[in-house]
């Protein structure tokens, strides 16, 4: 394997990982029972070193893809669409909503208050309802029960 270029050498790489495909991850496996300690702790330290980094990257991810989280979020609460619906319509309803669509108070994004903004659905059927507060999202899930 002497390979001086170090283009056939990245090569040479390449298809040795396709041909040991399954040698090569039982190998990285064992490596990582035997420094899983190590690993952990090496991650622990560079988030400790870069949090505030971490915390700028994961906010600025968060809002760059703002509709993404929020349509994987209501899809994960078991929240269903309609017939001729789409997450993508129901995502920009739920952004340009202002009040609550039962007490017609103004909805604040952003701070978890009685007037946060949240998107309701029936928890039996899981169809989405409305926009409202999050204090009328509460009466709502009592007066279903």
């Amino acid at each position: 394997m002497p390979f001086k270029d170090p283009v056939k050498l990245k090569e040479y790489k390449k298809e040795w990982a396709k041909k040991n495909k399954e040698k090569d991850s039982k190998r990285k496996a064992e490596w990582y029972k035997k420094n899983r300690e190590r690993v952990l702790q090496k991650n622990k330290d560079y988030y400790f070193d870069n949090k505030e980094h971490k915390k700028e990257y994961y906010a600025k991810w968060q809002n760059e893809n703002h509709n993404t989280v929020m349509k994987h979020n209501w899809k994960a609460q078991g929240m269903k669409l309609r017939q001729g619906e789409d997450w993508d319509s129901i995502y920009i309803h739920w952004f340009i909503q202002d009040h609550c669509e039962d007490c017609n108070c103004k909805l604040i994004f952003g701070k978890r208050t009685d007037h946060y903004k949240v998107l309701d659905h029936d928890h039996e059927t899981g169809f989405i309802r409305d926009v409202v507060c999050q204090g009328c999202n509460v009466r709502r899930a009592v007066i279903d029960k």
